[in-house]
């Protein structure tokens, strides 16, 4: 008798201690171990494997103490599954025989670039701000192409 009184109580004490857990802290969790699995098998983030780790962290209450690394989690995955295209992937020292004014525009967009990159994500602001960038680079560039051709 006395052994199932201890039993019970370490029962009571084991669902006690489950249900103090923080609220997401498991899907948030299961979403990092998921998403450290896809990346370790080099699944691309376009892949619909994803989804389910993007799911998992939309299980992840916002207001909760986990809700801002899950937010960033999946604000991560957005942003791959959206990459930068290529005059922004350039170097800043990149010096390909392009004009100055181009290749100004282009080290500027590489440095923003960066600068972004550098807290681990990307915002949808951040991602508009780069393609403006690159689209003032090729304005640029058309422009001295315009220029230059002959009469």
């Amino acid at each position: 008798m006395r052994a199932l009184v201890g039993f019970a109580s370490l029962l009571t004490l084991a669902l006690a201690s489950s249900s103090c857990r923080e609220v997401g802290a498991r899907e948030l969790d299961r979403a990092k171990a998921r998403h450290a699995e896809l990346v370790s098998m080099s699944e691309p983030p376009q892949s619909p494997k994803y989804d389910e780790v993007i799911a998992l962290l939309d299980q992840v209450p916002p207001g909760s103490s986990r809700g801002r690394e899950a937010a960033k989690l999946k604000q991560a995955i957005a942003g791959a599954r959206h990459p930068v295209r290529a005059p922004l992937a350039l170097a800043p020292n990149f010096d390909g025989g392009l004009e100055p004014r181009v290749l100004a525009q282009l080290s500027a967009c590489a440095r923003l670039a960066m600068l972004l990159g550098e807290d681990g994500g990307m915002t949808e602001r951040g991602r508009a701000a780069l393609d403006d960038c690159r689209r003032k680079a090729e304005k640029t560039e058309w422009d001295l192409h315009k220029a230059e051709a002959p009469p």
